[in-house]
């Protein structure tokens, strides 16, 4: 993770630690360019102008696979800024809004936040800003938004742009609860690392951190087979795909030149290992009872129906007795 910065880092320091992640900074009057392809993540933070040298450097990262985070500088100097976003093919900034917002929609469903909330959260301490661009923008998903709908965070593909400066005098989003999941997986996100395992006969995909010269290539392979995957070359990293095959379940070895670089897993679908029952509401002459208590209170309304028999035939036999005794006493 590189960051660029027009402003304040701390926060970015104390969310990018050496344990996950190899964070470094740049001082926006004093760029390596030669270091952005070594990246998976440039943070633009909040610098006032965005030269045209530095335009085409970030567009070159970002055609290779690289991901970028733009935050915008409440002194930004809208032209080179609009012109970085149009070479971008994300859109413009209008003039800034010194207007209080709070922060209150979350796109829940966005990929940013898999796992990350176990319920939809609607009341919750809103972080606000203290002014804001209207961004004019196509073919963008938002990621969080202002109470009014409008966009706070969106991203287009691998490139992600706030709408406000998050300084903490212009806005609290620092210490908000948000925002260390907004960029933790922004981050993570950035290189798709090989997963536990993967299913076979899906289409699975992952990035390998590895830089490979012209024409070379990785291969996979385990004990007895070995095949050559759909791959795509970027400058830090080589985006694998595979679909048929691996065909036969293990672990394989990515190899480039008979270097191993790593490894990674396939298994069968697990869903072939879980019982299926069949629906006693399709059998032929089968009662089914919801509880077990209900089961019982029908055994028992049953047997007190079949019970009358029996008083029938006591009280048929007494009768019958009394017949006997009465015709008996009038025969004397």
């Amino acid at each position: 993770i590189l960051s660029l910065n027009g402003s304040s880092s701390g926060y970015l320091q104390r969310v990018f630690n050496p344990s996950e992640f190899e964070y470094s900074q740049q001082d926006s009057e004093n760029l390596n360019y030669s270091e952005f392809p070594k990246q998976n993540l440039i943070i633009l933070n909040e610098l006032k102008e965005i030269p045209e040298s530095l335009t085409t450097a970030i567009k070159s990262f970002s055609d290779n696979g690289g991901s970028i985070f733009v935050i915008p500088s409440i002194e930004a100097d809208l032209e080179s800024y609009n012109s970085f976003l149009s070479n971008l093919q994300i859109g413009s900034f209008s003039e800034i809004n010194m207007q209080e917002k709070k922060i209150t929609q979350i796109v829940f469903d966005h990929p940013l936040y898999t796992d990350v909330f176990e319920k939809q959260v609607l009341n919750f301490q809103y972080p606000s800003i203290n002014s804001y661009y209207n961004i004019n923008s196509q073919a963008v998903s938002s990621i969080l938004k202002y109470e009014d709908g409008n966009p706070f965070i969106i991203q287009k593909q691998n490139k992600f742009v706030a709408t406000a400066a998050i300084n903490i005098d212009n806005s609290n989003f620092q210490s908000s609860s948000l925002i260390v999941p907004t960029l933790y997986n922004m981050a993570k996100q950035s290189l798709s690392l090989p997963k536990l395992y993967y299913e076979i006969g899906k289409k699975n995909t992952y990035a390998i951190p590895v830089h490979l010269e012209r024409d070379e290539i990785v291969i996979l392979k385990d004990s007895t087979v070995s095949f050559i995957p759909l791959q795509q070359t970027k400058e830090s990293q080589v985006n694998i795909t595979t679909t048929n095959e691996p065909s036969k379940a293990g672990i394989y070895s990515i190899e480039k030149k008979l270097e191993n670089i790593e490894y990674v897993s396939y298994n069968y679908n697990r869903e072939e290992s879980r019982l299926r029952y069949a629906n006693p509401n399709d059998w032929e002459g089968a009662t089914v009872h919801n509880t077990v208590d209900e089961l019982f209170d029908t055994i028992t309304n049953e047997n007190t129906i079949d019970s009358y028999w029996k008083w029938f035939t006591i009280f048929a036999i007494l009768f019958l007795i009394m017949e006997m005794i009465v015709l008996k006493h009038y025969r004397k």
